[in-house]
């Protein structure tokens, strides 16, 4: 069942010392839909901003004590109340000197009295539609955002089942791995235990399992590093880990400074091989020319957009494993690129050389898994 949203109808502020215009105001925008809150001078204006969320605001220019002028400027000196529109109401000077004074205030509009109905309501109108578009263009990006989030939070949870998958694989093979030498350690020491009168044949079988447990320690040493590194495919089915391989990344993006921050990042890690291009023309020219394991994308390029580039290598053909960098705030290309199937979304500040290794390793993983088993 769906749920109907009950909007509540926009608010217009009318200030005016004498209570008569007032109520000829009320009077000639009843027919809209909208509430009308009553002010009588600036002080009382000030106070109707305090409380309430107005779309616009009708104000006489000549009132006692502070005028619409003065009080115009302390409504746009707040942050708050700075973006609400105002129309003057006045019945004095047309020429042009107090007319930009009033703009200058930070009017919006000038109505000269005696009001015409049918202008004032127009105007009003047009004022009100602007604000019920800015109202639903602000709940259209809220409901965004909260979807972009779920879906961040979506591709980190599959990128860690994927990644739960790997490692699992992972463990399969280290244990294969090991039980060879583990199974000749046993048979030397067998072996040694049945020539106990023979000492000189002791040696070469010392020897043996000097080799396995060296073996077995460099094995223990790669589980350790497990995190971050890689596993490849051997006839048969099996798989083993693979220390040694090198990856190469290929980071698109026109930024001089986040290209630094990422060659910072894996700058220290020998088994992964960093190009950088401007160019998302070049690095389609990359994907399907060179070698390319994974592909980094920046959140500005010097000839399209991310998803333009996800667009291209889908009509391609070229599959490739794909993180995203995302700026602070940016959640919008999230829904733009999400349905390419994306691995997974990098916080642009703040990167920390963990957590890229991390994304890095898991949509290898998840690549491998999706297209090469």
């Amino acid at each position: 069942m769906s749920r109907i949203e009950c909007i509540a109808p926009p608010k217009i502020l009318i200030v005016d010392d004498r209570i008569e215009n007032l109520v000829a105001l009320e009077k000639t925008l009843a027919d809209l839909d909208a509430e009308v809150i009553r002010a009588t001078s600036g002080e009382e204006a000030l106070s109707a901003l305090l409380k309430h969320v107005v779309a616009l605001i009708l104000m006489d220019v000549q009132m006692p004590d502070m005028d619409g002028f003065e009080t115009a400027a302390l409504i746009r000196s707040n942050e708050d109340t700075r973006h609400i529109p105002i129309i003057f109401v006045t019945a004095i000077s047309k020429d042009q000197k107090h007319v930009f004074s009033g703009y200058a205030s930070g009017a919006v509009d000038y109505l000269f009295k005696p009001l015409d109905p049918d202008i004032l309501t127009s105007k009003v109108t047009v004022f009100l539609e602007l604000d019920r578009q800015k109202s639903i263009i602000t709940r259209t990006n809220q409901a965004l955002k909260a979807a972009n989030r779920k879906i961040i939070e979506h591709q980190k949870s599959v990128v860690k089942e994927e990644r739960l998958k790997v490692l699992l694989q992972m463990a399969g093979a280290t244990a294969h791995e090991l039980n060879q030498p583990l199974m000749s350690l046993f048979g030397n020491i067998d072996l040694i235990r049945m020539s106990q009168d023979e000492p000189d044949k002791w040696m070469p079988r010392l020897d043996n399992i000097e080799a396995d447990v060296k073996r077995m320690a460099d094995i223990i040493r790669k589980i350790q590093t497990i995190g971050s590194d890689d596993v490849v495919p051997y006839p048969g089915g099996a798989s083993i880990i693979d220390f040694d391989q090198t990856i190469d990344l290929l980071f698109i993006a026109d930024s001089d400074s986040d290209h630094k921050m990422v060659n910072t990042l894996v700058k220290d890690q020998p088994q992964i091989r960093l190009a950088w291009t401007k160019s998302l023309r070049e690095g389609i020219r990359r994907v399907k020319e060179a070698k390319v394991d994974i592909i980094l994308l920046g959140d500005s390029f010097v000839d399209g957009n991310g998803p333009d580039f996800l667009a291209q290598m889908d009509s391609a053909g070229a599959k490739k494993p794909v993180l995203v960098l995302i700026g602070h705030g940016d959640e919008t290309p999230a829904a733009c690129i999400v349905q390419y199937g994306v691995c997974d979304f990098l916080p642009k500040t703040g990167l920390k050389q963990s957590l890229l290794l991390q994304s890095i390793a898991a949509a290898l993983g998840k690549f491998r898994l999706k297209f090469e088993h």
